[in-house]
């Protein structure tokens, strides 16, 4: 069995799936570092009111993590073997939060993230902020690496964060 401990990390760096060792606050790992928690807002979320668009959504979330995590220029043949974040993905998320809000209308003003709603939407709210600086950690990181390759993935997060506010106003 391979160990989980490689001592690496010991030193402050990190290898991406490229085997570029980068330093661990690098914006790369920023990205990964917000998609991971999001991920595990989300599992937490699935325990208070499971559903299972949410598992859907934390497998394209890994997708989406091991595209960041390899580079294309350096790594092409690994990087093409990835799925890449298509329209159905966004569609998906688009289709699933519409629906969730048939018959709850939203009023016109700032809702209180989990306080006006019940104890499983909360979870949600706390998730749909988390996705908002991974979506905000993710530009920053597309712009200053030259990503272009990764805004299907960011858009996939604007609407990651609609559908999770569905959620908390709905569940």
């Amino acid at each position: 069995m391979k160990k989980i401990t490689t001592k690496r990390g010991d030193t402050g760096v990190s290898a991406t799936y490229s085997n570029e060792l980068l330093p661990k606050d690098s914006l790369l790992f920023d990205v990964l570092g917000d998609l991971d928690e999001l991920s595990s807002a989300l599992g937490v979320a699935w325990h208070r009111f499971p559903c299972e668009t949410v598992k859907t959504i934390q497998t394209v979330l890994q997708a989406i993590g091991s595209l960041v995590a390899t580079n294309p220029e350096t790594d092409g043949d690994r990087y093409r073997a990835l799925r890449p974040i298509s329209e159905d993905y966004v569609r998906m998320l688009e289709e699933e939060g519409d629906r969730r809000l048939q018959g709850s209308p939203l009023q016109a003003k700032f809702y209180l993230p989990g306080s006006e709603g019940s104890e499983a939407g909360s979870f949600y709210d706390l998730a749909r902020a988390i996705a908002r600086r991974a979506e905000r950690t993710l530009v920053r990181f597309i712009r200053s690496a030259g990503r272009n390759d990764l805004y299907p993935s960011l858009k996939y997060l604007n609407r990651l964060s609609d559908y999770l506010f569905a959620m908390s106003r709905t569940v």
